[in-house]
């Protein structure tokens, strides 16, 4: 025998059962979870009438300080449990009002359970929010009917099968998020046996709230407002309550409690549901054009669609005059063929208020995230007898044609003439035919003006963290420092998963910008200072056998490998390419990055012999930051000193032993004017250790045209103006020669009045003002005439 008493009592025995991997295809045997035991020791509280008799003492002095219509609907619905026997979600109800209104007051095993925090979201979803209900109620539905710490204390058992229901349904969780997605794409809401599998939980209350709170999402049109719509929602809750005691019976009645049902069967019983959801909003909508106010008998609608699904399974055989069976043609039902459509996004109303329910989005929806509202794709009718209705993209649609989307029976066949007269007054208002979607295999050309801000509009999640510098602080600039993990190869990313492992030390991870959102659709915001450090994922374009070294990478152009994929530490990385944003942009992965060992992954989808890939080079950088009185300091302290300048002018022009060419005049001519506005000297002369010329460029004019974004500037706009090379702030120098030049050339007039914009070094190290006549003005010529040539003769 095992011994589990080192094990919590909730967890002894408490093995959750994967759900089914695959959603079409029902299983030949569905099995559940525990059924609910039928002799069980209760507390002394959980029973009918003490329970019940606690609710009413409550409610006698319970004072409503929200939504009173919210408030007496919670005290209902627990009311209903309480007198079905319900205890499974009486249990679980108390958990989720405990856990989220007082989490302190819950037993430590409770606060640490693993997936509380999605079962919350999802009750949350099911049952009803808590925060619209009085913080009164919400307190007493976590004591109720018993106090969890009491439970623990008092009756273990009880507390583990507290633990257990409520450990089974958050590990479902999960599972019901994809369940959710199928239901939606298949257009039919779950039947009572699917959200059994689901959850395995057997609480008829919950899964009733689930199989509700499943139809705003599979029909994302309902509006509660709308009566026809409330009228659906409330008869298709009683038509799963029905088909919930049928699920029920048959499972008690099987003899290992195991409901089993064959494919087909299970994709009948499909069939039949939708159907009865069909039908059911059809009788609807006809009752609410005549003006008639009954709703349609629940039995009648449940009758025909047993007898349809009956015949379905056993067919009715026929015979001829003499006796003979006559062999039946199967019936033809028709064939729905998809075909790619343009869709028009519309986003529903802010105030809540949704479109009416119709056969179209009731029947023929596509999945989409909740809250918005997305035109069903045109789908084409193709009849047995050949006739092939045309639809139109836009709303348009062909006269004496049915809608897209819905497969036609006798009855809306003789409705025909009415969906006609709709499509006709449809078609008085001209509808755009512009997409909003390219269709299939559409590749968007390269743009002359790129205009991120609307092809790159699908990505906008993506958009990197805004950088903000103290308010009174010197600027500040953010360029690369160094590597986290250098430049690699992916050479085999086409044939595995190839993984690229680098740490993050304890002293960088310190130092990292902490990014938060500071209101609702807004960036990431983090405030950054000269100690701060960002990271980025880059690949660029290197198809020489020989790695770069730091400055070529620096400057060379992001490009990304095509087909490329990568995960960082389990997160999967989007690429902002360039026919969306003008060119390839790095990754920002700061906030993704753990203390010590990093994890990432890359895969590249092409055929075995392509090694295109192998083309390119990925390396994980490091972004500083520092500031404009920093750069000034250490710009001045790594000086080139004037006698080094000359030293390596003299180099360049002298002639070398074995030049068949003799150099007799050799000179470099150096311009004295910045680079950027060609205007004035350079109050500071600097350049690149990597330049290879010996013109300068002002560094504070260099500094002032780096774009910044609230006191920070950009990382990727540091080349030199002249040159292109690499230009950041480690690489500058301050020029001594050019100094000693400025200073020569200062008490000169020419200097003074801008005439002198060019000396000229001669080999032996001198060098001589150049003036340039054609650029004086007569003014600055002195008293010498300007040449003038007279055109009158």
């Amino acid at each position: 025998m095992q011994n589990h008493s080192r094990l919590p009592v909730w967890q002894q025995g408490v093995q959750p059962q994967p759900g089914p991997t695959d959603l079409i295809s029902p299983q030949v045997q569905i099995p559940h979870g525990p059924s609910r035991p039928t002799s069980r020791v209760l507390p002394p509280l959980y029973t009918v009438q003490k329970c019940l008799q606690g609710l009413d003492s409550f409610e006698m002095t319970f004072v409503s300080t929200a939504d009173q219509r919210i408030d007496h609907f919670r005290l209902r619905i627990l009311r209903e449990a309480i007198q079905a026997e319900d205890w499974v979600f009486l249990r679980i109800h108390q958990i989720y009002c405990l856990l989220d209104s007082n989490l302190a007051a819950a037993p430590e095993l409770l606060r640490s359970l693993a997936g509380s925090n999605d079962a919350l979201q999802v009750l949350q979803e099911i049952i009803y929010p808590n925060i619209q209900s009085s913080p009164g109620l919400i307190s007493f539905f976590g004591m109720f009917p018993c106090p969890v710490e009491r439970i623990a204390s008092q009756w273990r058992e009880e507390f583990g099968r507290h633990m257990m229901e409520f450990s089974r349904f958050s590990s479902r969780i999960p599972h019901y998020i994809q369940h959710k997605q199928f239901w939606r794409e298949r257009k039919i809401p779950p039947l009572p046996h699917e959200l059994f599998d689901v959850f395995q939980i057997d609480s008829p209350k919950l899964l009733n709230f689930a199989a509700s709170s499943s139809l705003s999402y599979v029909f994302y049109s309902l509006n509660a407002g709308n009566p026809v719509d409330n009228q659906f929602m409330k008869t298709a809750s009683m038509l799963f309550d029905q088909e919930l005691t049928r699920y029920r019976q048959v499972r008690a009645n099987s003899p290992d409690g195991v409901y089993r049902i064959s494919g087909h069967e299970a994709e009948l019983e499909v069939r039949s549901w939708g159907s009865k959801m069909r039908d059911l909003f059809v009788s609807l909508k006809s009752m609410a054009d005549s003006g008639q106010e009954s709703s349609p008998s629940i039995q009648a609608i449940s009758q025909q669609t047993t007898q349809q699904q009956s015949a379905q399974r056993h067919p009715v055989q026929r015979h001829n005059a003499q006796g003979q069976p006559i062999q039946q043609q199967p019936m033809q039902q028709p064939l729905v063929q998809h075909q790619f459509s343009p869709q028009h996004h519309v986003r529903r109303a802010s105030t809540g208020h949704a479109q009416p329910l119709t056969l179209t989005n009731l029947t023929s929806h596509h999945p989409t995230p909740l809250g918005s509202l997305v035109h069903p794709p045109v789908i084409r009718i193709v009849r047995s007898h050949g006739v092939i209705p045309q639809v139109q993209v836009g709303g348009q649609q062909p006269q004496g044609q049915l809608q897209p989307g819905i497969v036609p029976g006798n009855d809306m066949l003789q409705r025909q003439p009415v969906v006609q007269q709709r499509l006709q007054r449809q078609q008085r208002v001209p509808m755009p035919m512009i997409p909003f979607f390219p269709p299939r295999g559409f590749r968007m050309q390269q743009q002359w003006q790129p205009q991120p801000a609307r092809t790159g509009l699908h990505q906008a999640h993506l958009r990197g963290p805004v950088l903000e510098a103290i308010v009174g602080a010197s600027p500040l600039y953010h360029y690369v420092t160094g590597f986290a993990q250098g430049p690699a190869r992916l050479e085999k990313a086409n044939e595995e998963l190839v993984t690229l492992i680098f740490d993050i030390p304890p002293d960088v991870f310190g130092t990292l910008t902490k990014t938060a959102r500071r209101e609702l659709g807004g960036p990431e915001v983090g405030t950054v200072n000269e100690h701060s450090r960002t990271v980025q994922l880059r690949c660029i374009k290197w198809p020489q056998s020989s790695i770069p070294d730091q400055d070529a990478w620096i400057t060379a152009d992001t490009a990304w490998i095509p087909y490329s994929y990568f995960r960082l530490n389990g997160i999967g990385l989007e690429q902002r390419r360039k026919p969306h944003y003008g060119k390839d942009l790095h990754i920002e992965i700061t906030q993704f990055l753990n203390e010590g060992e990093n994890i990432l992954e890359a895969s590249v989808l092409s055929q075995l012999y392509d090694q295109t890939h192998c083309e390119y080079l990925i390396a994980i950088e490091y972004l500083g930051v520092i500031s404009h009185n920093q750069i000034q300091e250490a710009v001045k302290r790594q000086r080139i000193s004037a006698d080094e300048v000359l030293q390596t002018i003299k180099t360049k022009l002298s002639s070398r032993d074995d030049d068949e060419i003799a150099i007799v005049d050799a000179n470099l001519t150096i311009k004295l004017f910045d680079a950027f506005s060609a205007s004035k000297r350079c109050d500071i002369p600097v350049r690149t250790i990597t330049c290879l010329h010996n013109d300068c460029f002002d560094l504070d004019t260099f500094l002032n045209t780096r774009t910044r974004h609230n006191g920070v500037s950009v990382a990727d706009q540091w080349r030199c103006p002249i040159c292109k090379a690499d230009a950041h702030p480690h690489k500058l120098r301050l020029d001594g020669f050019m100094e000693r030049v400025y200073t020569e050339l200062s008490s000169e007039e020419q200097l003074q009045r801008d005439v002198t914009r060019i000396i000229v070094v001669q080999q032996d190290g001198s060098w001589k003002a150049r003036y340039e006549a054609a650029e004086m003005t007569p003014e600055e010529d002195g008293p010498d005439p300007a040449d003038v040539i007279d055109l009158s003769d």
